[in-house]
């Protein structure tokens, strides 16, 4: 199947956007309302054969994130002699998603450190949000720790990043099909829903309500120029869920991150093509020895 006819994987069902076409028209404060709650929950998904082979045969624990309370689940496979590897899932995703690059890394002499994030996999939950996939993180490196690269698929780069702009040493990051800024991902919801461009700024509004934050200060496009760290934007042009126009506007702001483009993979087949999982291979040895050389 071609990138252009590729199926977004997550469908919207036509009547929930006929719903939210008609009440954003009709009132955008109630049409709000509504999207939030979809907006903040995690879709259950059933984890697909291919992936069941890396989860048994990888060493895994329950987890508990302190500062909410939530059950989530951890796996480690793979030797340390190249360094500590932690994976980050996206949204309504498993960190198994990542087996093919996994078995790649473990290959290279990588340990590789994956998880389903609270809400997430075998502990699904009616609200996430990136902040619990942020202190997610912060945790795991706290408690298995540091990581020489961090690689984030979707919202998990960004999550990525912002845990980086919040105190975590890590040498690398890669970001795959990862968004730009939370207005864009915001904006890429509203359309996938039905109710367009009207209900981005009362969306974005609420958040920043919640959370009293601007939703700039979680937006890697306003802070990754502040600095050097090496990274691998990876990206596919036809990416029906993530807009190439994000890897373009990460790559303004983050000029010491390399790009690595694909094309006609959408969203997910990105995760085990074999270019890509030998241009994650290659930088992170490379960006590993020049790190090691500047220390």
């Amino acid at each position: 199947m071609s990138a252009a006819k590729e199926l977004v994987s997550y469908p919207i069902p036509a009547w929930l956007q006929v719903f939210f076409r008609t009440t954003t028209f009709l009132s955008s404060k109630l049409s709000c309302f509504f999207a939030l709650k979809i907006f903040f929950r995690p879709i259950p998904f059933p984890i697909p054969k291919r992936e069941r082979k890396i989860r048994s045969s990888a060493s895994s624990s329950e987890q508990i994130l302190t500062s909410r309370q939530k059950k989530f689940k951890l796996f480690i496979l793979g030797e340390n002699s190249s360094g500590k590897i932690l994976f980050i899932h996206g949204w309504s995703g498993r960190g198994s998603q990542f087996y093919a690059l996994i078995d790649e890394l473990q290959s290279k002499g990588f340990q590789c450190y994956f998880f389903d994030a609270p809400g997430h996999g075998e502990y699904p939950d009616t609200f996430c949000d990136m902040l619990t996939f942020i202190e997610t993180i912060h945790q795991l490196d706290r408690n298995h720790g540091p990581f020489k690269a961090l690689i984030g698929h979707s919202l998990g780069g960004m999550a990525a990043l912002n845990a980086f702009n919040l105190g975590l040493k890590t040498k690398a990051i890669v970001t795959i099909c990862s968004p730009s800024s939370i207005d864009g991902v915001v904006l890429d919801f509203a359309n996938a829903i039905g109710a367009g461009e009207k209900l981005v700024l009362p969306i974005i509004q609420k958040i920043e309500k919640k959370y009293k934050r601007k939703s700039t200060d979680y937006s890697p496009t306003s802070f990754m120029s502040n600095y050097q760290l090496d990274g691998l934007i990876i990206q596919d042009r036809n990416d029906l869920e993530v807009p190439f126009v994000h890897a373009e506007q990460l790559s303004l702001s983050w000029n010491s991150a390399k790009n690595f483009y694909t094309d006609e993979l959408g969203h997910r087949k990105v995760l085990s093509d074999p270019s890509v999982l030998s241009e994650i291979s290659s930088f992170l040895l490379s960006a590993g020895r020049q790190n090691e050389e500047v220390e």
